[in-house]
């Protein structure tokens, strides 16, 4: 008997630009880590206790995917430059062109899945992921070196909520 309920297993990715075709996501270092920000307004200044804090309102919750691809595949690194028409030009000719001011973030986020590999205990825990609305984060620095060593960027993606029988950041199966 096991001394506990453990669950690994790796997943494939795929990212689908607005408008394009799914492009693999690659292999990746260690994976995808999802991330859930709970927004809470602090109760924490009052005339019988000072600045203790002695409740909390709930406001929303923020999610976010990391990972770290270690493939250089053009069409996943387009995801770093998404209100640019031509994406950031990580190889070939070009430039970096500044996007038009004022488009909304939800009009160009792509569809993130994520997949189970089969025969992993991971393979139904969950089986997929799906988030509909994933674009890169705001203020995301996204940093390559031009050097002798293996290429990668680390990217983090924003997770847009969206209505689908109630408000939702993903969906799992």
């Amino acid at each position: 008997m096991a001394l506990g309920a453990f669950i690994a297993g790796s997943y494939t990715g795929t990212y689908t630009h607005p408008g394009g075709s799914p492009v693999t996501l690659g292999l990746t270092k260690q994976g995808y880590n999802i991330g859930l920000q709970h927004t809470l307004q602090n109760i924490d200044e009052s005339d019988a206790y000072g600045r203790t804090l002695i409740e909390q309102i709930f406001q929303g919750t923020n999610a976010t995917i990391d990972f770290e691809p270690i493939e250089w595949l053009v069409q996943v690194l387009r995801a770093l430059s998404p209100f640019q028409t031509t994406g950031l030009p990580v190889t070939g000719a070009g430039g970096s062109v500044l996007g038009t001011i004022g488009m909304l973030s939800s009009d160009r986020a792509g569809v993130l899945i994520l997949s189970a590999t089969a025969g992993t205990p991971a393979a139904s825990a969950p089986a997929s992921l799906t988030a509909s609305y994933a674009i890169i984060h705001e203020n995301f620095d996204a940093r390559w070196t031009l050097g002798p060593n293996h290429r990668t960027i680390p990217l983090r993606f924003r997770l847009l909520p969206y209505s689908s029988t109630g408000i939702r950041h993903f969906s799992v199966t």
